[in-house]
């Protein structure tokens, strides 16, 4: 079971560190004890001190993520045409050619367009991934200044 009861944790430290401790406490916008408890649980201090913050940073996510959405469905409606009309072109060439040779090119051309496709989706996840990774990261700071 987690105490509720506050601790006082005393450290020293020079006049120097001091001065840097109190410059990066001032910047944060924060109490010292905030900032302490940010560097523990986080590692790092989040300038993220009020929900303002919070809400810009989740609407820069959200704003980058649906550029970079309408930028991929751009790109595949693109390779949709190319495809499309590869498969035309196949059509007519099953129709006036009759040389293996050509049918094949568009075939592999075919098959590169998918591949294409299968590299463009796979960039679109890890975007996916790093944006909601962010995204966490974000509600996890605002968590965190919640239960302070």
């Amino acid at each position: 079971m987690k105490s509720t009861k506050n601790q006082t944790v005393r450290f020293r430290v020079d006049k120097d560190t001091k001065a840097i401790l109190d410059s990066k406490v001032a910047a944060s916008g924060m109490t010292i004890s905030e900032f302490m408890r940010q560097i523990i649980h986080n590692g790092a201090v989040n300038p993220m001190s009020n929900g303002k913050e919070i809400v810009r940073q989740v609407a820069m996510l959200h704003e980058d993520m649906l550029n970079y959405h309408n930028d991929m469905a751009e790109r595949v409606q693109s390779l949709q045409n190319a495809v499309e009309d590869n498969n035309a072109l196949l059509r007519q060439a099953n129709e006036l050619f009759h040389s293996p040779a050509i049918q094949e090119t568009i075939i592999v051309q075919r098959e590169r367009m998918f591949s294409v496709l299968d590299g463009l989706m796979d960039c679109y996840k890890e975007k996916e991934r790093t944006t909601e990774e962010a995204l966490h990261q974000c509600l996890a700071t605002a968590n965190i200044r919640k239960g302070l």
